[in-house]
């Protein structure tokens, strides 16, 4: 993936882990294969918008240093994890 371009890499699907934080009350996106690339929100939709836009800017950032794309994972287990973030959550009565 090392020639991958920028809008190249946009378009890949990589897989995204959504967790809720207990502590801080917050959704947390991150993107598996894009080290340190992740983002929060009040919302699990919320936090993923943000790691959409968040993705952008290391895939920019990345082109820009000339460094490796990596190519996505095929984690399936990612959407799992949102699913059951977002049903604790219907539970405690907050917002998704």
């Amino acid at each position: 993936m090392n020639n991958k371009s920028f809008s190249e890499g946009v378009g890949l699907n990589y897989p995204v882990k959504i967790d809720f934080d207990q502590d801080d009350g917050l959704y947390i996106a991150e993107f598996l294969d894009l080290p340190g690339c992740s983002a929060t929100g009040i919302t699990a939709t919320e936090a993923y918008d943000r790691a959409q836009e968040a993705k952008e800017q290391w895939l920019r950032l990345t082109c820009e240093l000339g460094l490796p794309i990596p190519p996505p994972s095929r984690n399936r287990n990612c959407t799992l994890v949102a699913r059951q973030a977002s049903e604790a959550k219907k539970t405690e009565g907050g917002k998704l």
